[in-house]
């Protein structure tokens, strides 16, 4: 019962996410009927988008395009009061600009290339010179582009599956993180050993994402601790594991720590670097943003962004960082130029590793070569880069807000096209 009421949740969230995506994307779609012919590239992925978006393949597809034609209203209004309330006071102190004059420009934005009131925040839309039209949005890239092009290109790689992925970088002579064990249907495999290995280990789902579902396990007097303090045997832990994955397959790592250079800049949790890598017009990988991720607060298990986390954008020629920021839906943290809990500076540091950390990605992308885009997290540690896991659907809002800059006219957008287009 438990493992089908979670199905229906995750179907039902999908579902939710999807409709979204379609209220986003409605706009657009619509203004693309009328719009002619550009050479700007942000302008030539949105018809390519458009003429998506009017085509759903499926009954599912069709009824969560027809819940946003009539949902938009309300959904587009809720939102914008909701994060009005939550971000306007904030950014009328910073730029002096009312919480009306917010909410007109939030509508402005939606109805100019459906921008939805989170996004607003996020790409900081209320400062001077930004223009709206120059970011991917999530609708754009999750339910639009990624799809079409694993349709014209269908990938033969798992990314998803994290026991496979780890198996493929072992076989490419990839650092990665490996497999410990996994536990699937109450069903436990141990890799490496008879036992787990004295050490710090790291539970999370075979397949997810964003940090969902992922634990920390301190090794401790024997046993295992995770972050409330439960203690465990081997035996307990285990067994636990076991029973938690007849609802959802899940995985043992090792946990990594990063190098000592980084000290000052987490909380404990394990810091990477996201790569961006897309493959050029002759299918070589080609690295195209980068950016430095840190957990901050009580969240010592992942560094993700939106699990609260910080990112800072990674200048890809030098490995520099600038100024770090959360996802930006809550405004109060704004911009810093050092940790909150570590102290050390982020603004004009380099990345430790930098070098080896670019050559890994390209390296490990070349052994994905059967995918276009993929979201690297690597972490630099003591033993040199390490691959944490590779993302089939990279977001794109982690690339934009740290650089404070879209990505639609970019290269990556020029890529995005090409691959649309050949």
């Amino acid at each position: 019962m438990a493992a089908i009421q979670a199905l229906a949740k995750t179907w039902a969230l999908r579902r939710a996410e999807s409709v979204t995506y379609r209220i986003g994307g409605l706009p657009v779609a619509v203004m693309a009927l009328f719009a002619g012919s550009s050479a700007e590239t942000a302008a030539a992925l949105r018809a390519v988008y458009a003429d998506h978006y009017w085509q759903p393949g499926s009954v599912t597809a069709f009824g969560e395009l027809l819940a946003a034609t009539l949902l938009w209203p309300v959904g587009l209004i809720a939102a914008a009061a909701w994060f009005g309330m939550k971000n306007g006071e904030i950014v009328r102190s910073r730029c002096g600009k009312s919480r009306w004059r917010q909410l007109v420009e939030q509508l402005r934005a939606y109805f100019t290339a459906g921008v939805l009131p989170p996004w607003y925040y996020m790409f900081e839309l209320y400062g001077e010179g930004q223009d709206c039209r120059s970011f991917l949005n999530r609708f754009e890239t999750k339910q639009g582009y990624y799809s079409l092009i694993r349709r014209r290109r269908t990938p033969t790689s798992n990314l998803g599956d994290k026991v496979r992925f780890a198996a493929r970088c072992r076989a490419h002579q990839l650092q990665a993180v490996p497999v410990v064990a996994t536990a699937i249907d109450g069903k436990l495999t141990l890799h490496e050993d008879d036992h787990l290995p004295a050490a710090d280990l790291f539970v999370k789902p075979i397949c997810g994402a964003g940090g969902t579902g992922a634990e920390r396990w301190d090794h401790v007097d024997g046993g295992y601790r995770d972050g409330a303090g439960q203690v465990c045997d081997e035996h307990q832990f285990l067994e636990q594991l076991k029973r938690k994955s007849r609802e959802n397959a899940r995985l043992i790592q090792p946990r990594i720590v990063n190098c000592a250079d980084l000290a000052d800049v987490n909380n404990g949790a394990l810091s990477t670097v996201r790569v961006l890598t897309c493959l050029d017009e002759q299918d070589r990988p080609e690295i195209v943003g980068a950016v430095m991720r840190m957990a901050v607060g009580k969240n010592h298990r992942v560094d993700n962004i939106h699990a609260g986390g910080i990112a800072a954008r990674v200048d890809l020629p030098t490995g520099k960082l600038g100024l770090a920021s959360n996802l930006g839906t809550d405004a109060s943290l704004g911009w810093v130029e050092s940790h909150p809990d570590g102290g050390g500076p982020i603004r004009g540091r380099t990345v430790p590793q930098w070098t080896e950390i670019r050559a890994l990605a390209e390296r490990a992308h070349r052994a994905f070569d059967d995918r276009v885009v993929i979201g690297w997290d690597i972490a630099p540690t003591d033993s040199g880069p390490t691959i944490v896991e590779g993302n089939s659907g990279p977001d794109v809002d982690l690339m934009q807000r740290p650089a404070r800059a879209g990505m639609a006219n970019g290269r990556f957008g020029e890529l995005l096209l090409h691959h649309l287009t050949h």
